[in-house]
């Protein structure tokens, strides 16, 4: 009974100070959209974003696999996220999705790059959208403009079913 009990009270000081070393990191309280441990790019990486005109050599980059989105939760390399477009009149869907391929900040410029998807259907009634991928279609987005990561399932035709966010949702009924 007695080595139970120090040994549950030795894992409680363990997990205290762990979460505690968590709250002292300084990415724990920023706020907003920001890249998750960064890093340097690649010469390699730099070489293609230079190449196609997304950055310059004069640009500090930095590069991450995962980022905290402005809502709070985390997106990371190979995820489907919706990312908003600028108002479309006459559209009740001002969004557009794609897969995560590159997660970088610029400066102070924080963006994605994305496999884009088209747009097939949506139905905010039954929170669903479907897509087709655009194959070689990379887009460039600010990371605040990424609004949700998606729970997806991928068709034997290639077609993507996205669940809408339930806060997205809730706009348009």
């Amino acid at each position: 009974l007695y080595n139970t009990t120090c040994y549950e009270d030795t894992l409680l000081k363990e997990v205290t100070a762990d979460h505690l070393s968590v709250l002292k990191e300084s990415a724990t309280y920023q706020p907003g959209a920001h890249l998750l441990a960064p890093h340097l790019a690649s010469r390699k990486l730099q070489a293609y974003l230079a190449e196609t005109g997304i950055a310059t050599a004069q640009h500090h980059c930095q590069v991450s696999n995962s980022a905290k989105l402005k809502c709070g939760s985390t997106c990371k390399v190979g995820d489907y996220v919706l990312h908003m477009l600028p108002q479309a009149p006459g559209s009740d869907f001002d969004f557009s999705a794609g897969r995560l391929e590159c997660i970088l900040q610029l400066g102070s410029l924080k963006v994605v790059i994305v496999q884009a998807l088209t747009l097939k259907e949506h139905c905010w009634k039954k929170k669903v959208a479907k897509w087709s991928p655009s194959l070689h279609n990379l887009h460039v987005v600010e990371l605040d403009l990424v609004v949700a990561v998606m729970v997806f399932n991928k068709g034997l035709n290639g077609d993507i079913t996205t669940l809408l966010p339930p806060h997205l949702s809730q706009k348009h009924k």
